[in-house]
């Protein structure tokens, strides 16, 4: 008679073979708390299945409870002690879990699509490793395997949440928040965080190889030492972002000079300032050792720069201006250098592999006097020992470059002129250089 009053009231689901009354939940949730204390009458909770859609359970600690299959969709789950607990192909879309303490919870197969994770605990916890026939498997720093298979954290909330070591591979995290998340070290392979807003978020050390960050927010990111390798970048914000010694080889993107660092960004507004007052204001620019690459710079005007060991590795600076600057060990890879102007500069040991620099000027620069006219003297690119292995020569203009050592296999050499630069102490293909010494 009194189960049958408890019952009479409930809704339709809660009478399913897989769900449990409130009551039952009570009491499961009661000899669980026993058990944790060590007490007699305790036993561990079983959950497994059961079907809790929209239920509250703020604070409970179900450390270690077995959680297989549960449904939490649309919970509240706030501060909520999963420690340990077992989550495999749980459901919790759109569940609140803030502040919740996942720490070594495995989650295989767990739905997260849409569940706040923001300021949760999910160090050691189990997620996501792609092991090719094996399928795919989690390990910690330890390399100790702690859960298999994916789980879906699009839209995800996991602000504030500690991630750092985590092992997140080919991972679901479109559009998740991740502000301020905790991500030092942690393996992100092949993951899609395509929209993922990752404002403040901590990802160096991560590797981050194959990732797709397409329209992602990395605004005031930590990316120092991140491995970004063949990842999809295109129309990330990077504005205010540290990449000091991320390597971004076979990267898909091109920011713009407003995503540079706000410190560079000063530099290069001080820079003009100092052109523009002819030396009255600002000063001169000092971009040594900076890493500007796979950055649109357009047709700056870096003339008297200091850009020495600078990282310009697929920069877009196509009619740029360098006179007279200091580019030596600079790495400018791939970069395109069309039209560009280096003018007198010192290019020593730069390299400039597969860069395009057709029709580009490395010719020699007028000394001018203090009243801005010429002195009938010019002064020479130091070119010595730069590397233009497979680069862009067609039209550019080497005349009386200093280019001792400087080499330039399989270089294209097209109505390139050399006046009377001394190609015999470059490293030239034979055959290019009996022609351009009237030889062959």
């Amino acid at each position: 008679m009194k189960i049958n009053a408890l019952l009479s009231g409930c809704s339709p689901w809660l009478l399913k073979k897989n769900s449990m009354t409130p009551l039952d939940l009570v009491e499961a949730l009661d000899r669980h708390s026993q058990w944790l204390q060590n007490k007699n009458d305790g036993m561990p909770a079983d959950l497994a299945l059961q079907s809790l859609y929209g239920f509250e359970l703020t604070g409970v600690k179900l450390h270690r409870a077995k959680l297989t299959g549960v449904g939490f969709s649309q919970a509240i789950l706030l501060r909520l002690d999963l420690f340990g607990a077992r989550l495999m192909n749980a459901k919790l879309q759109d569940a609140s879990l803030k502040g919740a303490n996942l720490r070594g919870a495995q989650l295989r197969g767990c739905d997260l699509s849409g569940a706040d994770l923001s300021d949760s605990d999910l160090c050691d916890g189990g997620l996501l490793r792609a092991d090719g026939k094996e399928g795919l498997s989690f390990t910690n720093k330890e390399n100790r395997m702690l859960e298999t298979e994916l789980a879906d954290l699009s839209g995800a909330n996991l602000s504030g949440a500690y991630l750092a070591d985590s092992a997140i591979i080919q991972t679901e995290l479109s559009n998740a928040i991740m502000r301020g998340t905790n991500l030092s070290g942690a393996d992100l392979r092949n993951s899609d965080l395509s929209g993922a807003d990752l404002a403040g978020a901590d990802l160096s050390g991560a590797n981050m190889e194959g990732v797709k960050l397409v329209g992602a927010n990395l605004n005031g990111t930590n990316l120092q030492d991140t491995n970004l390798a063949n990842a999809d970048l295109r129309g990330a914000d990077f504005g205010n972002s540290d990449t000091w010694g991320a390597k971004m080889e076979g990267a898909e993107f091109l920011r713009s000079k407003e995503n540079l660092p706000k410190k560079i960004q000063d530099l290069l507004q001080n820079h003009y300032m100092r052109i523009e007052s002819n030396g009255e204001k600002g000063e001169r620019a000092n971009l040594a050792g900076e890493y500007l690459s796979h950055t649109d710079l357009g047709d700056v005007n870096l003339s008297a720069a200091v850009l020495s060991g600078a990282n310009l590795e697929k920069t877009e600076i196509c009619g740029a201006a360098f006179l007279m600057a200091d580019l030596a060990e600079t790495n400018m890879t791939g970069a395109n250098l069309s039209k560009a102007v280096f003018a007198g500069s010192n290019i020593a040991k730069a390299n400039f592999t597969t860069a395009n620099l057709s029709n580009a000027n490395l010719g020699p620069t007028d000394l001018l006097d203090a009243d801005g006219k010429p002195t009938g003297r010019e002064w020479p690119t130091n070119l010595t020992e730069a590397i233009f292995t497979g680069a862009d020569l067609t039209g550019t203009n080497l005349r009386n470059a200093l280019i001792v050592g400087a080499n330039f296999t399989n270089a294209i050499i097209v109505d390139t002129r050399f006046g009377e630069a001394n190609i015999s102490n470059a490293i030239i293909d034979r055959e290019v250089s009996k022609r351009l010494m009237g030889t062959g």
